[in-house]
């Protein structure tokens, strides 16, 4: 049986932030089929942390020994930001910080779904829990590259994993596209998504979708 860990990274000013993106992707993810052990936030030193009953907070160093919470967020204590598109260190921190929780928890998959990020289809769901092998990312179409806002990390590559978080962010990703970077095994180009949000004149989701990235969040209704 597997102990998925299912994460997102996270950065909000505001407890109207916290509210708007982040407690309704903790909502949304509580509520569907998509098998999850642990619901994971991983925080890039929010200068105000969310005080949600339901929600177990750790602050660096602190990692516990158990991986029994439901909902958790794991926050730095100071942040790195994003500079730009291509400078990101402080979601590359965030996002393989995940290898470290993952291997001190013994969790054996690892499903990345970003916070602006929604599965939508029963089918989409199926998939991703099906999985048992690989690390596998969606296709952008509008962009033309993996969709590294949903990846599955399965037991076989959890090593691949914590490889790649050992890296050296300024000399291997700066100014340089993640997309191209991540050692995926697989890019499935079956299900139907994009980056909405980025998109000119849309306002509202395509019917029909398996899933949606980079999207306001008022676009979607729990």
């Amino acid at each position: 049986m597997n102990k998925t860990l299912l994460f997102c990274t996270s950065f909000a000013a505001t407890n109207e932030q916290w509210e708007y993106r982040y407690k309704k992707w903790l909502d949304f993810y509580s509520k569907i089929s998509l098998e999850k052990s642990q619901l994971l936030m991983i925080d890039d030193g929010s200068p105000m942390l969310p005080d949600w009953p339901n929600l177990k907070i750790y602050n660096e160093p602190i990692i516990p020994t158990e991986g029994n919470e439901k909902c958790v967020l794991f926050h730095f204590n100071n942040r790195l930001g994003r500079e730009g598109v291509l400078n990101y260190p402080g979601w590359y921190r965030s996002f393989t910080f995940a290898a470290t929780w993952t291997k001190a928890l013994n969790f054996n998959k690892i499903i990345h779904i970003e916070s602006d990020t929604f599965v939508l289809s029963e089918a989409l769901m199926s998939y991703i829990n099906n999985l048992s092998n690989g690390w596998t990312s969606l296709y952008c179409q509008s962009q033309n590259f993996p969709e590294t806002c949903i990846q599955i990390i399965c037991e076989d590559q959890i090593k691949k994993f914590l490889k790649f978080s050992r890296h050296d962010y300024e000399i291997n990703f700066r100014n340089k596209p993640i997309e191209l970077l991540i050692p995926f095994t697989n890019v499935e180009r079956k299900f139907i998504g994009d980056r909405y949000g980025e998109m000119q004149n849309l306002n509202a989701l395509p019917k029909g979708i398996d899933y949606a990235a980079n999207i306001p969040s008022h676009w979607i209704e729990i």
